[in-house]
């Protein structure tokens, strides 16, 4: 049987990359190493919902070229402290080293998303030439790919820093098509991120998988699952 698509373009993070997991799970310990439980930080799971809800936004003003990529990395923190108890006179020195280790840790976790390894095996069984385009950091990228046993399924690893466009420019996405020397139609994009991933596709008119594990079914893309496995449903 032939294939629909040749390739099949996959983001990373909160994708394939279990993001809010691992790094839970480093801020966490992060918290406790540097003795901040308790005081000033009385409530480490508000701290988090916080952090998480800042570092989205931070995220969304750097995809649209609003905030730096230095100026991502410390913020996120700084403001999350600053809102659980600790004083804008200590909250950049604290960000700065609290960020120090936390961008060297996370990446090294391996959480995967549910499902994330059993849908790579269908999908190369099927002999689907896959790729990972994503806007994260280039040092932070290639130490998941490797720790979390992602290398082995994927022929290409495309990051917004080196193809000078982060998604949803188009521009990256033609970087990306005509570094695999193929057309939109012989390409799908799957992602979790309405504004970043299908919107990139639609930007160019490739189809798209959106990956939505809150169970929404409100996306521009061609298609919408709940969970990975759907996608033998599609593919």
């Amino acid at each position: 049987m032939s294939l629909k698509y040749e390739h099949i373009i996959w983001d990373l993070d909160h994708t394939l990359w279990d993001f809010d997991t691992n790094s839970t799970e480093t801020i966490l310990e992060l918290l406790h190493e540097f003795d901040l439980i308790e005081k000033p930080i009385m409530e480490p799971q508000k701290f988090l919902e916080d952090y998480i809800r800042i570092n989205r936004h931070c995220w969304d003003l750097y995809q649209m070229g609003e905030m730096d990529k230095e100026t991502l990395r410390y913020t996120r923190f700084q403001q999350a402290f600053e809102l659980n108890g600790v004083s804008s006179e200590s909250s950049r020195e604290l960000s700065d080293r609290f960020c120090e280790e936390y961008v060297v840790r996370c990446p090294k976790k391996n959480a995967l998303i549910d499902g994330a390894v059993e849908i790579l095996d269908y999908l190369k069984a099927k002999n689907y030439k896959m790729c990972i385009m994503t806007n994260g950091f280039i040092e932070a990228q290639h130490v998941k790919m490797h720790v979390s046993g992602l290398n082995s399924y994927f022929d290409h690893v495309f990051i917004s820093e080196n193809l000078k466009a982060k998604k949803p420019d188009p521009k990256a996405y033609y970087a990306v098509l005509n570094a695999l020397n193929t057309k939109v139609e012989n390409c799908i994009m799957i992602g979790d991120s309405a504004s970043s991933d299908i919107q990139g596709a639609v930007n160019v008119a490739m189809d798209s998988i959106h990956f939505l594990p809150d169970g929404s079914t409100e996306t521009k893309g061609t298609h919408a699952i709940k969970e990975l496995m759907q996608i033998k449903e599609i593919l």
